[in-house]
């Protein structure tokens, strides 16, 4: 599947947000000790994104929840970080 981009080459903010979204969900999932690989993410986004993350971990009708049993387990580890 080819990834769209706008006419400078970059992805779209929403894209970009929905990528890392997805990444600090497999690092919460995946590491141990999540919380040097969660402060590299987030040392390469933007607070807006930061913020907009964070709603989707802590919402447990977001779009990221929908379909998963909703815990603060994603959303605990991004707050500490954050």
């Amino acid at each position: 599947m080819e990834e769209h981009t706008t006419n400078n080459g970059f992805l779209p903010r929403r894209v970009r947000r929905e990528k890392s979204l997805q990444k600090a969900a497999e690092i919460i999932e995946t590491h141990e000790d999540p919380m040097a690989a969660l402060i590299q993410l987030v040392g390469t986004l933007e607070r807006h994104d930061v913020e907009k993350i964070f709603e989707q971990f802590e919402d447990p009708y977001s779009d990221f929840n929908i379909g998963r049993e909703y815990t603060g387990t994603y959303w605990e580890a991004w707050k500490a970080v954050i």
